[in-house]
Parts: C-alpha cells; structure tokens; sequence
C-alpha cells in the first residue's frame, strides 16, 4: 500500500516535469514535498523528506531541483533481545540538478527521484509508520513570487499596526481611570470635622470643665482634619482627674459622633490583645479608642499596651487615636499627696505626677486635666438632672438642689451621685 502511494507520489512528480518544460511561460513550481515520519516502537525516530522544485526560463528549457534529507534521535531504550540497535544516518542531504530537461534525460530525472523515494522507505526494525507520503503541488508564476512575498510581509505589517494602534489608544484610558481612582480614593478617606456643635452640647452636660473639653476637641480635630499619609500621627491623649467630673461621659459623647468611616470603641480592665482592636478598625479614617477606668497603679503595663497596639496600627495601616483615662483617686502616694485633704491643688498635683511617669516609660502623649468641681457646678449638675427628670426651674427646684448638694461631697464625688440622688428627689 505504501509502495503504491509513493510511486504514484513519483509519476505525479514526474508527470508535472515532464508538462513543464514545453511551456514558453516562465513559471516555478514553488515545491513537491513527499515526507514520511517513521517512529521505531523502542530505540530511533527518524524523518526524511524529500523536496522537488522545477522552473523553467524564457527559453522554455526547465530546471529541476531535489533534494533529501534524513536526520534521527535516539530514544535511549532498550530493544528487544536478538533485535539489533539502528541507527539511522547522520543528517545528510543530497541535491541533484538537471540544467537542461529534455526528452533524453527526463527518464533519468524520474530514476533518480524515485531512488530517492526508494532509499527513504527502508525500514530499520523495529518501526512503526505513524504517518504516510503527502505531496504539496503549488505553481506560481515567477514575477509573482517576490510579489507574494512582499504581499504577506505588507500583511504582517499591517497586523502588528493595529495591534500597536490598540495598545497605543488604550494607554491613555488607562491613565485616566488610574487619575480618576486616585481622586475618588483621596475624597473618600479625606474627613473634616468640625466639633463646634459638639463642644455645645458637651458645655450642657459636662460642668465646669469648658477649658479641658475646648483642649480635647482641638486636639481631635486638627488630627482628624490631616492626611494621615503625609504627617502619619497617631496622638495618645491622657486625661486624669478626680471622681465624677466628667472625664468617662466626654469620650463616651465624643465616641458616639465621632465621624464615619472611623471606628469607635471602648476598652476595659483587663486590656484584650491589641490585634482584636485592630481587626474593628478601619483603614479609611480614623478610629477612637478609649481605654477607661485605668489605675495609675498600672501604668507600666498601660504603657506597655499602647506601644504595641500603636506598632500594630501602623503595620496594618489603620490610623488611631488612643484616650487613656485615669483616676488619680487611686494612687499609690494618697498619703504624700494629701488623700485627707483632696483639694484641688494636691488633685492637680497627682494628674501631674501621673504624666510624668507616663513620659518615663518613653510613651510621648498629650495630657488633658479635668479639674475637680466646685459647689456651683455641683448645682449646675443638679439642676440639668432635675430637668431631665422633668421638673421646670421654680422655687421648688432650687430646694431640691440644695438638699441634694448639702448630700455629696462634691469635691470626692463630683457628679456620680448626682442622677441617683435627682431620681430620689423626683419619686418623693
């Protein structure tokens, strides 16, 4: 079956020769191409092929051309036993060229080309044929030939021209939308906030304290109002002062509107792992976090918690704002301070102390003191009480606030008991 498929392979060779050289016409036959592919099951693969050009000039006299090549690889297999290892030939190639074609020597073109069909086909055990004879028959005529070549080169072009147009056209769109996320990125994280109507509503709830909560909100803002990519603060606020004074209820306010997209939260004894905070925050604004009822007894160990949660919040972006509040009530020098007789001198004194072993640690932060109160902010804070609970400003109210304040120690508990006592009051 093969041997006929390559000798007919030959007799279409040979037949196209044979037409080519009456015909005056100057033409080529680009190539006839008869290949074969022969794997050995174990051991060699080898290919040969075996190309045929024919032309012919103005004087109608044809040229033929072919030429054979073999090459081959070794598989590094085993054989069988008793089946010898082949190797096929090293690549070679064989030309073999007829100037004149005439009747004379056209059969002795045709020998030649089917020798060399005849030689490809040996087969060198053990083999298998993966792939039979093709022939590739195209006729071109000779001025057309480096025309078609220009062609597909002008194609070529003309394919990478629009690619290079696509690319070139969409650098541009990619610029613009790179422009446009930048802008919509740096609007949506920049935040202002302006605490004037918060500063008002802070002066009606929290007595005596105008200065420190003007101090608080100032910091905030101006914090706030940066670029945290550019200036990368991240302020630690230490607020101390006596019992009742209104340190617990500013933050918690503050807290509840302080501006989106930041996180507010409030933490308390004892300290969770800084990693669980920061999971809450966001990297968009930023964030609040009270830590509240702290002792100045532990102040190592506050200390020592804010370094890291501050270490974590940089590392993951997430800018914070951390208020640490103390009451220097319960301090370990009460005697040497004067704890019989907390005036507000000896108070001041202790927030102070407080600050200063905070700055030994290396923990740079802004201190905030919320004084201690007097009797007329006491009855400020009576009265707001007595409003809330509903009753108006008559002379029956200004009774009420002069039994209840007669009642409190103001200068050991503020306001703490203040709302309890109004409720009393009111009920009776």
């Amino acid at each position: 079956m093969m041997s006929q498929k390559r000798d007919g392979a030959v007799s279409a060779i040979s037949h196209d020769v044979a037409s080519v050289s009456s015909s005056p016409e100057p033409f080529i036959f680009r190539q006839f191409t008869v290949r074969e592919i022969v794997s050995p099951k174990r051991g060699n693969v080898s290919m040969k092929e075996l190309s045929v050009s024919t032309y012919s000039n103005d004087k109608g006299t044809s040229i033929s051309s072919y030429h054979r090549k073999g090459f081959s690889f070794s598989l590094n297999t085993l054989l069988q036993s008793g089946q010898e290892k082949k190797m096929l030939l090293a690549p070679e190639e064989i030309s073999c060229q007829s100037p004149t074609t005439t009747q004379s020597n056209r059969d002795d073109l045709t020998n030649k080309m089917s020798s060399c069909l005849r030689s490809r086909s040996k087969n060198f055990p053990p083999t298998k044929r993966v792939k039979v004879d093709s022939i590739v028959d195209q006729k071109v005529p000779i001025e057309e030939r480096h025309v078609g070549k220009r062609t597909q080169n002008k194609q070529n072009v003309q394919k990478l021209h629009w690619k290079y147009i696509c690319i070139i056209s969409l650098i541009p769109v990619i610029i613009l939308l790179g422009i446009s996320f930048h802008i919509f990125r740096e609007g949506s994280s920049k935040v202002t906030w302006n605490a004037n109507d918060l500063q008002k509503v802070l002066n009606t709830k929290v007595f005596g304290q105008h200065e420190a909560i003007s101090s608080l909100l100032n910091i905030l803002e101006n914090t706030i109002n940066k670029d945290f990519e550019k200036n990368k603060e991240m302020p630690v606020i230490l607020i101390t002062g006596p019992s009742g004074v209104g340190k617990s209820l500013t933050s918690s306010m503050i807290a509840s509107n302080f501006p989106s997209p930041g996180v507010s939260e409030l933490v308390l004894p004892p300290l969770p792992p800084q990693k669980h905070i920061i999971q809450k925050c966001s990297g968009s604004g930023y964030n609040f976090i009270v830590l509240d009822s702290l002792s100045p007894n532990s102040i190592n160990d506050s200390v020592n918690w804010v370094k890291k949660f501050l270490n974590e919040a940089l590392w993951h972006k997430k800018p914070v704002i951390v208020v640490l509040i103390f009451n220097i009530q319960v301090w370990k020098d009460d005697v040497a301070l004067g704890a019989d007789d907390p005036t507000p001198e000896t108070l001041k004194a202790k927030g102070s102390a407080v600050y200063s072993e905070f700055k030994n640690h290396g923990l740079k932060s802004l201190h905030i003191y919320f004084k201690s109160l007097t009797e007329e902010d006491l009855k400020n804070c009576i009265r707001a009480a007595l409003q809330m609970k509903g009753l108006q400003e008559d002379h029956k109210t200004e009774k009420y606030v002069n039994v209840i304040s007669g009642g409190i120690d103001f200068r050991r508990e503020g306001c703490k008991r203040v709302w309890s006592r109004a409720a009393s009051a009111v009920s009776n």
